[in-house]
């Protein structure tokens, strides 16, 4: 009974991590497409007026709000309640990072610099807690690799440098 209980508990965590890191790739997809749009918006602060970067820009928050609520509604393993929570907070933490800056561009004076200054705190912030969940998923798969069969699939975890302005 132990090994079998042991086997259905593997199996939900090969399918969470499947689920996590599926969104892990919507994430970085989403985060590419944002910094494109931030790097058009540094080289020409007047695109922002353009209704089509704007419309572009709400595109990427719908994105980010999309994982958000898709990492919602994955079922979490005992073991991974703890990173799921965090994995949730990073994301929340980006989708409000990306709206403030969306309110940046629509706005001047204080408040401009007030939604721009939280946005990207909160950006950065975000994306430094997604990656910390992403490295720790990794090193979680390496132990159960352990007690498990090797699928022979290796996955190693991507880390890449905070960038925001």
């Amino acid at each position: 009974m132990q090994g079998l209980l042991g086997g259905l508990q593997a199996n939900q965590a090969g399918a969470y991590r499947q689920e996590v890191l599926a969104l892990l790739g919507q994430y970085d997809s989403a985060w590419s497409a944002s910094e494109s749009l931030l790097a058009e918006r540094d080289a020409d602060p007047t695109v922002v007026l353009d209704p089509t970067w704007m419309a572009q820009q709400s595109h990427v928050i719908g994105q980010f709000e999309a994982i958000y609520r898709g990492a919602q509604a994955i079922r979490v393993p005992a073991r991974y309640r703890s990173l799921h929570d965090r994995l949730l907070n990073g994301l929340r933490m980006t989708l409000e990072g990306e709206v403030e800056l969306h309110q940046a561009f629509q706005s001047d004076g204080h408040a401009a610099y007030y939604f721009a200054s939280h946005g990207n705190w909160n950006l950065n912030l975000g994306r430094q807690a997604v990656n910390q969940c992403r490295a720790e998923l990794g090193g979680q798969q390496g132990r159960e690799r352990e007690t498990t069969q090797d699928t022979g699939q290796h996955w190693l975890p991507q880390m890449d440098a905070v960038s925001r302005r």
